[in-house]
């Protein structure tokens, strides 16, 4: 199936084979051709050079054109800094020594600021991999954009100046549809709405100031139809919920958020949930194979319906007429459970005992998370040490050595072999529980 369709059924509802995947590379994206944050958001053709790179390179089914929430503030009047390893910064900020609110006459046009370079980009971009892959257009949320303007004043005036702080966000609401509609227009079939300062308030505080602006966001982007995206920094677990009460097509958290408990509240509102790998535990301290385990450990903790089946279809062997013998006998439901149930349900519990045992056995991540004593680490951490430095030797000295790919594969499945005993030791003790029959003869059927 074509990528952008996939990603395109996934905001739909529609079930799919593959997970769709949209890698945020930013200015990293420049880094794969030599390219510094500066050369990349301030040239077209260098800028173009790169995405079409990522896009060659990850075959994504979704790609941003460009990350950088300082398109609309720069045009509105903050200044700059700007560094070659990320994207700008803002220094100043036109609001906030006074209390106002820019003329809505004031919208950030075709012609503005850095807006040519990026909506010519965007063009080219749908014009080469437009076909194949979803190209997104990120806008600063209105939130964030009202921080830019007016500073840290912003988070006081939510206490001391609502009325303020409502025209303000008002304001900054119809920038981000100007933005949507010249991203749109240029081509982008999702607009993410970017606004990382969304974790850093109550749900309360978002539920008074921002469900108005994000809720009309949303309904303008879906009005032109495009799809949209609410994009939120840090932790904002406590504001997913009214974040789905918004209404955008989807919702992406970063590491800090609980994917699982997140994706519990967003599936209540039908809204599709998007998160990232651990950037700084697994993506930067790991290896390629770390990054790729997780996601399929993640994948799994998604979709455990595994367990539920098991159990679901072992309480459903057991026959009516015990349950009714023992319901006869003046039992009820608690000891039915716990006396009938549990007992002739062993075997289930028992594989997925064995599951999670093995999952906990095979894990190292939060060892290396949670404990700084090395004499506490499992045997885990130190084997995937063994592969690691296996895998540097060979790197370093398999051009000299033409013996060095056996040598690190002999390491390699001695590894496996010491981490596999354990749970070769315990499986005899569980396999009894593995016998088929436990319930022939206990009822006349």
């Amino acid at each position: 199936m074509n990528p952008k369709q996939v990603l395109f059924d996934v905001l739909n509802h529609k079930k799919v084979e593959t997970i769709p995947w949209v890698p945020f590379a930013g200015v990293h994206a420049g880094k794969l051709v030599g390219y510094d944050a500066t050369e990349v958001l301030q040239d077209p053709d260098k800028l173009l050079h790169s995405l079409l790179e990522v896009n060659k390179l990850y075959k994504p089914n979704g790609q941003p054109v460009v990350f950088d929430l300082q398109l609309e503030s720069e045009i509105l009047g903050c200044e700059l800094v700007w560094a070659k390893d990320g994207p700008p910064s803002v220094k100043t900020h036109p609001l906030e020594e006074v209390d106002s609110v820019p003329c809505k006459c004031q919208m950030p046009t075709a012609e503005d600021g850095r807006m040519p370079i990026v909506l010519k980009v965007m063009r080219e971009m749908k014009e080469k991999v437009g076909d194949t892959t979803a190209l997104y257009g990120l806008i600063c949320g209105p939130f964030t954009l009202a921080s830019h303007l007016r500073g840290t004043e912003i988070f006081l005036d939510m206490y001391d100046d609502e009325d303020y702080v409502a025209d303000l966000l008002d304001y900054c609401l119809e920038v981000a549809k100007t933005m949507s509609d010249l991203f749109i227009e240029a081509g982008m079939d999702v607009i993410a709405v970017v606004d990382p300062l969304v974790s850093q308030i109550s749900a309360d505080h978002f539920s008074e100031f921002l469900d108005a602006p994000f809720s009309a966001l949303f309904e303008h982007i879906r009005a032109k139809g495009a799809y949209s995206s609410f994009f939120v920094c840090g932790d904002a677990t406590r504001n997913i919920d009214v974040m789905c009460q918004t209404k955008p097509d989807s919702i992406s958290v970063d590491e800090n958020v609980d994917l699982i408990a997140a994706k519990a509240i967003t599936d209540k509102h039908n809204i599709t949930i998007g998160g990232n790998i651990p950037l700084t535990s697994v993506m930067l301290h790991g290896t390629q194979e770390d990054n790729m385990k997780y996601v399929i450990d993640l994948i799994d903790k998604i979709e455990a319906t595994t367990n539920l089946i098991i159990l679901r279809t072992s309480f459903a062997s057991i026959p009516e007429s015990l349950i009714e013998a023992a319901e006869i006998d003046g039992a009820g439901h608690l000891k039915v459970f716990t006396q009938i149930v549990l007992p002739l349900s062993k075997a289930s519990l028992a594989v997925i005992a064995l599951y999670y045992g093995v999952a906990h056995w095979n894990s190292w991540l939060q060892a290396t998370i949670y404990l700084r004593d090395r004499d506490l680490y499992p045997l885990q951490v130190f084997l995937r040490e063994i592969l690691i430095a296996n895998q540097l030797d060979e790197v370093m000295m398999g051009s000299e050595i033409g013996t060095s790919t056996s040598v690190q594969e002999t390491v390699k499945y001695a590894t496996i072999m010491v981490s596999i005993i354990p749970v070769l030791m315990i499986y005899p003790w569980v396999q009894r529980f593995f016998v088929k029959g436990v319930m022939i003869g206990a009822v006349k059927s």
